[in-house]
C-alpha cells in the first residue's frame, strides 16, 4: 500500500512540475533579445581620419561651376592618395565617404534564459515585432542613417552572403540621447525568424553605415553608442 501511495505522489509532482513545460508547449514562449552594443568612435581604427589640411573645398565634377574634376587631384602639382583618403565628388562639392561597420554575435541559446528552459527544440515560427533602441550620440556632428543587418556567424559585413536588412535608424543630431522603437516590416520579421527558429546555431546582427565628410566640415570627433534590444515570441 505504502508503494502504491509513493508512486502517486510522485506522479502528481512530476505532473505538477511538468504543467510549465505543458503550458510553454502550448502557449509559445516570449523572450527578450539579449542586447547588442554598437558603438561609431573616431579613435577607432576603422575610422578614416580626413588629409593633412583636410578635405578640399572646391566644386567639382563636369559641370560649368566646377573648379577641379577629380578631387584625387585638387590642384596642379598635388595629388591626395585616394586609397588611404576615399574622395569622391559627391553632389558637386568633394568629400570622403567610407563605409563603417560592426558586428555583433547573438547566441540565443546561450544568452535567453527563457530559450534555455526548453532545450534544444526548434521553433516553428519567430515573431520580433520592433527593436528598441538606446542611442547617445556624443559626436560633434548628426550621424547619416544606420542600418542594422542579420546574417550568418560566419558573415561581418552588410554586403556579405546571407546578409538580410532588419531596419534603418534615421539621423539622429549631435548631443542626442535618447530612446526609439522601430517597427518591423513582414520581410525583416521573416529574415530574423530565419536566423532564430534555431536558436541553439549563432548570428550576427550587424551595424552598418556611410559617414560622409564634405570639403570645409570640421573632422567628426568622440563616439555614438547604440543598444539594441526587442521582445520576441516564438511558437513551438
Amino acid at each position: 500500500m505504502r508503494h502504491h501511495v509513493l508512486y502517486g505522489m510522485l506522479g502528481m509532482a512530476l505532473a505538477t512540475a511538468g504543467c510549465g513545460l505543458i503550458d510553454t508547449l502550448k502557449n509559445g514562449i516570449t523572450f527578450q533579445l539579449p542586447s547588442q552594443a554598437f558603438s561609431i568612435d573616431t579613435n577607432d581604427r576603422r575610422w578614416k581620419q580626413p588629409p593633412p589640411g583636410g578635405v578640399p573645398s572646391v566644386p567639382c565634377g563636369t559641370g560649368s561651376a566646377a573648379v577641379i574634376a577629380d578631387c584625387c587631384m585638387p590642384a596642379p602639382g598635388m595629388t591626395i592618395d585616394c586609397a588611404q583618403f576615399p574622395l569622391s565628388c559627391d553632389g558637386g562639392s568633394c568629400a570622403m565617404k567610407f563605409p563603417y561597420e560592426q558586428a555583433s554575435p547573438v547566441n540565443l541559446g546561450q544568452q535567453s534564459p527563457e530559450l534555455r528552459s526548453i532545450g534544444s527544440q526548434v521553433l516553428s515560427d519567430v515573431t520580433l515585432t520592433q527593436i528598441n533602441l538606446d542611442i547617445a550620440n556624443a559626436l560633434n556632428t548628426a550621424l547619416p542613417p544606420i542600418d542594422i543587418y542579420v546574417a550568418p556567424a560566419n558573415v561581418e559585413h552588410a554586403s556579405g552572403n546571407g546578409a538580410k536588412k532588419l531596419v534603418t535608424i534615421p539621423t539622429v543630431p549631435a548631443g542626442y540621447r535618447g530612446t526609439q522603437q522601430l517597427p518591423l516590416d513582414p520581410a525583416a520579421q521573416q529574415a530574423f525568424s530565419g536566423f532564430a527558429r534555431d536558436f541553439q546555431t549563432p548570428f550576427n546582427f550587424i551595424m552598418s553605415t556611410v559617414m560622409t565628410v564634405k570639403g570645409g566640415q570640421a573632422p567628426p570627433q568622440g563616439r555614438l553608442d547604440v543598444n539594441v534590444g526587442g521582445e520576441a515570441r516564438a511558437k513551438l
